[in-house]
């Protein structure tokens, strides 16, 4: 599973996070959650945590070793993000998929921590809201199509001037 999840794998999403039991994973946490996650999702959930925890535990021994606090930003952005999260995050998704950032050699992650930190928000678990974008059966990018739209209307506007 840890491999799957440092690898942005994707095939597999639907069998591993549906709410049917499966006997790929065993989930180590037990308890009334079990009627809403797979044992995956509870799985990856441990698995990101643990990966937040050990950023913390980075970051603290960096300042204590430089005795620099990075928690005090200076040039923090005074752009708020008004649209939904979710919205955010198929934006990421996009540029990362696009190739737009980096030629290409950026990872969501990444590129999803440049928007939190310009946008002051936090999107929270960028990957479940990606496999519940995923697994829409009408429209799969909302965001990116009202945003084409928007623009579009924009330029016809414009050229009516």
């Amino acid at each position: 599973m840890y491999r799957y999840y440092c690898l942005e794998r994707y095939e597999l999403d639907e069998e591993l996070f549906s709410k049917t039991e499966t006997q790929l994973f065993k989930s180590p946490l037990f308890g009334t959650e079990k009627e809403y996650l797979s044992d995956c999702s509870t799985t990856l959930s441990l698995i990101m945590a643990n990966e937040r925890i050990s950023a913390l535990l980075k970051k603290s021994i960096r300042e204590l070793e430089t005795g620099k606090n990075e928690t005090s930003v200076p040039n923090k952005s005074h752009m708020l993000w008004t649209d939904s999260k979710a919205a955010l995050i198929e934006l990421a998704y996009a540029l990362q998929s696009r190739g737009s950032v980096n030629q290409g050699k950026s990872d969501v992650k990444s590129i999803i921590q440049i928007l939190e930190e310009t946008f002051n928000v936090e999107t929270g678990n960028f990957y479940r809201t990606y496999q519940s974008m995923r697994i829409r059966k009408k429209n799969r990018t909302v965001y990116l199509d009202n945003l084409k739209d928007s623009l579009e209307k924009r330029m016809d506007e414009a050229d009516m001037e």
